[in-house]
């Protein structure tokens, strides 16, 4: 039995549905919400969602870089000073180890050659991925002791000339990392490291030092052009769409959409400070941090703490002729989740979740309920008719204003 035969609602439940997965959201969650801010003189700051205001410090960090809460809810951050990954207390902010380290005693780099660390990302496959920015490459940590793997991707590979700080992965499992040096985005195979060529081509609207990317849940693109002082908008394809942003924003570096309010948030170099900018149009919408809030001093990389929006796993093996799973979770237990799948992508607005854009085009929609632990799951065996079909999937909680990432996979 196809999963398109598993999923499809009757057409007049399917077509009441969705009214309400559009209408009947509450108001987006709150729920102690901060932001942290890496300023490369003064550390990692904390700072309150709804007011802007100074909480406190993670730790002690010299010139961190990269932000990420892992799937453990501690903090991960990059310390390109001594070539670290120190994780943090989720809760307390103290230091709990040196997650990735060399030690000093002993003839072997326990590090790996990292040299320069400047992005921290967990992998679906919970390994910690690290960009090494000094020599050019990706290198992939055990996610649960921080003992390297392997070098992921390669020195170069791909042309890569400077992998940044704001690397991630697409809702089609594959990486996508910022080539400082030679103005591109460069994307490589989610499950080998191999290059996949370039995902956003050499200045491609006009991008210069890109420093962040990030996946919208419709599936759009933004980057961060620090040499332009912009904010870049392109499509799933890596096609140019507009400036994001108007006016520029001097040295735009970080860059982080909420999973709260759908607005984008983005830290400023030069100026110092972090704003906020209208997650439909990117219009000017104020000041989330101020400058030298809390001693803040040269603003570089944002990261949101924690991550109320639901996680939706990719479906595992996701291939024909055999039993297929996918996951959700973070979800409210107890509650009802809406699982939307389709094969036409695009930018879907819910009216009353501001800014918040889903990336389905007429789903179809199949109903759980959240377990004790907020997850819910769908299976089914997938037939020949797929083979080759992409499929897009999300997962909708009403109740909460909650949307997932978008998957976005193609039945092998």
């Amino acid at each position: 039995m196809s999963i398109m035969s598993i999923i499809h609602l009757p057409t007049s439940l399917r077509t009441l549905l969705i009214p309400i997965i559009a209408a009947t959201a509450l108001a987006p969650l709150s729920s102690g919400q901060e932001i942290l801010v890496s300023g490369f003189n003064s550390g990692v700051h904390r700072y309150d969602f709804e007011t802007g205001a100074f909480l406190g410090m993670v730790g002690n960090v010299s010139d961190p870089l990269g932000i990420v809460t892992g799937p453990d809810g501690n903090v991960y951050i990059a310390e390109e000073a001594t070539d670290k990954v120190l994780r943090f207390d989720g809760t307390t902010f103290l230091l709990i180890d040196e997650f990735v380290a060399d030690d000093p005693a002993t003839p072997d780099d326990e590090n790996g050659p990292l040299d320069g660390p400047a992005s921290v990302i967990f992998g679906e496959d919970g390994n910690l991925y690290v960009s090494s920015f000094n020599n050019d490459r990706v290198l992939r940590y055990d996610g649960t002791t921080g003992a390297y793997i392997d070098t992921f991707v390669s020195d170069g590979a791909g042309g890569l000339n400077g992998p940044d700080a704001g690397m991630t992965f697409g809702p089609d499992g594959h990486l996508y990392v910022p080539s400082f040096f030679n103005r591109r985005v460069l994307k490589y195979d989610g499950k080998t490291g191999a290059s996949l060529g370039a995902f956003i081509a050499n200045a491609a609207g006009e991008l210069r030092n890109p420093r962040t990317v990030v996946f919208r849940t419709n599936g759009t693109v933004l980057v961060t052009s620090q040499a332009t002082n912009q904010i870049l908008l392109y499509n799933s394809k890596g096609k140019f769409i507009r400036k994001f942003i108007n006016p520029n924003y001097t040295g735009t570096t970080g860059l982080a959409v909420s999973p709260i309010d759908g607005n984008v948030y983005a830290a400023s170099l030069n100026v110092g400070n972090v704003r906020r900018f209208n997650g439909t149009d990117g219009s000017w919408e104020g000041v989330a941090v101020n400058v030298g809030s809390g001693g803040l001093d040269l603003p570089v990389f944002i990261s949101f703490h924690t991550n109320p929006n639901l996680r939706l796993k990719r479906m595992s093996p996701g291939t024909i002729n055999a039993f297929n799973s996918m996951q959700v979770q973070g979800g409210t237990p107890g509650n009802v989740q809406a699982w939307l799948i389709g094969t036409t992508l695009g930018s879907v607005p819910f009216p009353t979740c501001p800014h918040m854009l889903m990336g389905i085009v007429n789903p179809f929609v199949k109903l759980r309920m959240a377990n004790a632990a907020g997850n819910s799951r769908i299976s089914a065996t997938l037939g020949n008719d797929l083979l080759g079909t992409t499929i897009g999937f999300q997962v909708y909680e009403p109740v909460s204003c909650r949307l997932s990432n978008l998957v976005v996979q193609t039945i092998e």
